[in-house]
């Protein structure tokens, strides 16, 4: 990527981006087989890389770089549901678990966590659709080509 900048600003910036990136390509078959805090840490970099592309705009192609931040967005809109329902699900059942069992009617803790799971499995589902999708396919195609 080309950036006006000294060669040492050029080479922190590019060595940023390229972990960065290296993380979203390195995460996903974590995603799909659903590993411990995959979907986190993608969503993290793809957050990261856009803010770098963000704030280092005027010193960056643009003509290159806001197509990647587009489809980073799109690829943010399809994690954050599944981030949030893991967040949502273990916050809620944590505190749940810290109620003393006299004011449960019934299975609150059990309804709930199939809820949670239903919940999440639905935005898993469609976060797999879209990482099979020729939108994702374009996403590591500009990611290998814009970003070093």
């Amino acid at each position: 990527m080309e950036v006006a900048v000294g060669a040492q600003g050029q080479d922190v910036i590019g060595e940023y981006l390229a972990a960065q990136v290296g993380t979203i390509t390195g995460s996903q078959d974590d995603v799909r087989t659903d590993a411990p805090d995959a979907v986190h840490q993608m969503r993290v970099a793809a957050r990261r890389v856009r803010t770098t592309l963000r704030v280092f705009g005027r010193l960056l192609r643009r003509d290159l770089t806001d197509p990647v931040r587009e489809v980073l967005r799109w690829l943010a809109g399809e994690l954050g549901p599944v981030r949030d329902a893991e967040v949502v699900r273990e916050r809620v059942l944590t505190t749940l678990g810290d109620l003393p069992e006299e004011q449960f009617h019934g299975p609150v803790e059990q309804r709930r966590r199939t809820e949670f799971d239903d919940e999440y499995e639905a935005a898993r589902g469609r976060l797999l659709i879209a990482m099979g999708s020729p939108r994702h396919t374009a996403l590591q195609t500009l990611l290998g080509e814009q970003i070093p």
